[in-house]
């Protein structure tokens, strides 16, 4: 384990790591950020034929705190690429931003079993899957631990609420149907489709 001042070298898995991190969220980050003027929210923003106000600022609010993460997390791997080294704490933000974003896929993740091969795919899990085999030296065990709560909770939030929603678990037709309804996602439910195994039928639960 790094002591607080301690630097330490990257090395190429730890390059190819935080590499990945700056394209990954740096991109994300920015786009989210100056996008305030080509951003269509979703449809759902116009319940009544008309802009409520209070729901396009719940829009805005978790768009941008989406931005505001994914910028910390670039900006921090960056510097280490930059660098060539990294401190503890650095590791450590790394860490707990990949659990927190891990932790609120599991609880924001809709009932089907099919949208778990999404999550599969998210970048954020592969990144912490590495980053716990090769740099778990690296970081305080009460940081490991608070990273692996996170990741419980999550689990935990899915299989004892999201699942005991209304009608839920669900079959991927019906959440195909509800992006439908919720218009301007039609990027997303292409990628869904490839990623579910989507072929223009009831897909199982």
């Amino acid at each position: 384990m790094l002591t607080a001042t301690e630097l330490y070298p990257l090395t190429t898995a730890l390059w190819v790591v935080l590499w990945v991190e700056v394209v990954v969220y740096l991109l994300v980050g920015f786009s989210e950020i100056f996008d305030d003027f080509y951003y269509k929210p979703p449809s759902w923003v116009w319940p009544n034929g008309r802009m409520n106000t209070f729901i396009w600022s719940l829009d805005k609010k978790g768009h941008k705190m989406h931005a505001s993460l994914a910028l910390i997390l670039g900006f921090v791997a960056l510097n280490g690429v930059i660098e060539g080294a990294v401190f503890r704490f650095e590791i450590e933000l790394i860490f707990l931003s990949l659990a927190l974003l891990n932790c609120s896929i599991w609880c924001m993740m809709p009932a089907c079993n099919r949208m778990i091969r999404v999550f599969l795919i998210a970048p954020e899990f592969h990144l912490q899957y590495v980053s716990f085999i090769l740099f778990w030296d690296l970081v305080r065990p009460e940081v490991l631990g608070l990273c692996v709560l996170f990741n419980l909770w999550g689990v935990f939030v899915y299989f004892r609420k999201t699942l005991k929603l209304e009608d839920a678990p669900h079959d991927y037709q019906r959440i195909r149907d509800d992006m439908i309804a919720a218009g301007d996602y039609e990027s997303e439910i292409k990628m869904y489709d490839v990623v579910t195994g989507h072929r223009g039928t009831t897909a199982d639960q």
